[in-house]
């Protein structure tokens, strides 16, 4: 088993239990939907991806190395900023048994909004190619951007331009 997949069956476990746990009998949860990872890749000296759960649907970035110094002294509700190719997002630090630190970044919660599984992974896969598009080509060996830098004056997509374009994306395919 490769090591993304590894990895995305780890994160969709641990996710399916809170769905079967914590989360049963919720109303806000969509019954059309199933726990997914969608494009699990690196990204820098992390994991990203979207992750799709009958209750939510957040980009999710984790740590490649368990003893990554960056990680360590991480508190669940924090907030991090990063910079994804397409501009810098706030994320929050969460924690499961199973999984460990985690940052996520909220794109839909509740998820009425998807009336089917397929629905909602193309608008993941449409989402990615959005965050991870830079708007400005840098000069070769200058494509990583990292926290230390984020200039202030970064704008970033607003989430709802992010799933507007998403949207515009998908709607693209279908012409």
């Amino acid at each position: 088993m490769s090591e993304e997949l590894a990895i995305a069956e780890r994160i969709a476990g641990v996710f399916r239990t809170i769905g079967q746990t914590r989360m049963a009998g919720v109303p806000i949860l969509n019954a059309a939907l199933t726990v997914e990872v969608v494009g699990l890749r690196p990204f820098g000296e992390n994991w990203f991806c979207v992750l799709i759960t009958p209750w939510f649907m957040n980009m999710l970035l984790l740590p490649r190395a368990a003893d990554d110094a960056a990680w360590l002294n991480l508190r669940p509700g924090e907030s991090q900023r990063h910079v994804l190719p397409c501009g810098a997002f706030s994320f929050l630090v969460g924690e499961e048994e199973g999984l460990g630190t985690y940052q996520c970044c909220s794109l839909f919660s509740p998820v009425f909004e998807f009336t089917a599984q397929d629905q909602a992974v193309q608008t993941a896969e449409a989402i990615i190619s959005e965050v991870m598009k830079a708007d400005v080509q840098e000069p070769p060996g200058q494509q990583e951007v990292t926290q230390a830098t984020l200039k202030p004056d970064l704008e970033s997509p607003s989430r709802r331009n992010l799933l507007a374009m998403a949207r515009d994306a998908i709607a693209g395919e279908g012409t």
